[in-house]
C-alpha cells in the first residue's frame, strides 16, 4: 500500500510548516510525547498473541511494529545523509512489507529497538 503523490505532498507540507514552528528540541519533545502512546498500545497485547493477525486481512501487533522501524530507519538515514553529506535524500517511500522480526517477540524489545534509534538520531539533532 503506498499513499497518492498528491496527499503525500499535502502530508510533507503540513508537517514542514509544522516543523519550521519549532526549535529542534521542541520537535524531539513533540516527537516524544506523540509517539510515546506506542508502548502503552503495544504492552495492552498479549505476548502470546503479538504475532498473531486479527483477521487475514488485518496485521499483527508485529508487524505493524515491523513497519514502525521500518519507517523509523528510512527517515533516520535520511536525517543522516542529510547532516552527513548535505545531500537531499531519494524519496522515503511507506511501502508496507507484512513482515515481523523474527527477533523481536514482544512489544517491550521492539520499543527498546524503536528507542535506542530514535534517541540516537535526537541527541545528535537536538544539540
Amino acid at each position: 500500500m503506498t499513499t497518492s503523490t498528491g496527499e503525500t505532498e499535502r502530508i510533507r507540507g503540513y508537517l514542514i510548516a509544522q516543523a519550521n514552528k519549532l526549535t529542534p528540541a521542541e520537535l524531539a519533545a513533540k516527537l516524544r510525547a506523540d509517539t510515546a502512546p506506542l508502548q502503552a498500545i503495544g504492552a495492552a497485547v498479549p505476548t502470546a498473541h503479538f504475532a498473531d493477525r486479527p483477521t487475514p486481512d488485518e496485521w499483527s501487533a508485529a508487524e505493524v511494529y515491523t513497519h514502525i522501524l521500518d519507517m523509523n530507519e528510512r527517515g533516520a538515514r535520511a536525517i543522516e545523509g542529510i547532516l552527513n553529506k548535505g545531500l537531499m535524500p531519494s524519496p522515503i517511500t511507506d511501502t508496507i512489507s507484512g513482515q515481523a522480526r523474527a527477533d523481536l517477540t514482544n512489544a517491550e524489545r521492539y520499543w527498546q529497538t524503536y528507542i535506542i534509534r530514535r534517541e540516537a538520531l535526537l541527541q545528535r539533532v537536538s544539540v
